[in-house]
């Protein structure tokens, strides 16, 4: 049987194997992964419907003015369920914003400044997330449009998000963020055109 050699890079000793340089790092979709295949991604991504939510059949939720006779207890409820509407709003806005001015100009950029193989696991995930919390943000609108009847909003939160699909993809998320942010750094230091891409974005 013949003998299977490691494959060494070019150049330096060609006995032993060196160690690749910045510009030779070979990047994984995901750690300890191969990558994946179109038809392994769209099974990847069973489960999630990539719907597009229209701001005008399903507007964010917005809280009417604050009637007269309240409580101070009743008034704190209302001040915190602001705060959660409009850290909400600016949380989906960023994640829109990413795959938008991001992923999307990256993915579609001729010539390419990235391969697909290394933008998918910088925003691995990401798309899923925001779907989900664009699915909470419809079902926060309705909650949100009779508060003052039924001041309950806690059971919507453990409906949305403690569901495993959800749990699952934000584990997976987290799990993934430091191999992101070593994808990006790398990126920066061996593709110029990445930098610069960045640069204009920011």
């Amino acid at each position: 049987m013949r003998e299977v050699k490691p494959r060494l890079l070019e150049g330096g000793n060609h006995n032993t194997p060196r160690e690749p340089e910045d510009s030779e790092v070979i990047y994984d979709d995901v750690p300890g992964e191969e990558p994946l295949s179109p038809d392994e991604e769209e099974e990847d991504d069973a489960g999630y419907l990539d719907v597009a939510v229209s701001e005008v059949k399903h507007p964010p939720p917005e809280l009417s003015p604050m009637p007269e006779g309240l409580t101070s207890h009743q008034v704190v409820r209302r001040h915190i369920l602001g705060s959660i509407i409009q850290s909400e709003q600016s949380y989906l806005e960023s994640l829109r914003r990413i795959l938008q001015e991001y992923q999307r100009p990256l993915m579609e950029a001729e010539p390419r400044i990235l391969s697909s193989r290394k933008i998918r696991p910088i925003f691995y995930r990401m798309r899923e997330i925001t779907q989900c919390h664009s699915m909470f943000q419809i079902a926060l609108a309705s909650r949100v449009a009779e508060w003052d009847a039924s001041e309950k909003i806690g059971d919507l939160f453990v409906a949305s998000f403690s569901k495993s699909m959800v749990l699952d993809v934000y584990s997976e998320y987290v799990n993934n963020f430091t191999n992101a942010m070593a994808l990006i750094k790398k990126a920066c230091m061996s593709k110029p055109a990445f930098l610069e891409f960045l640069k204009i974005k920011a």
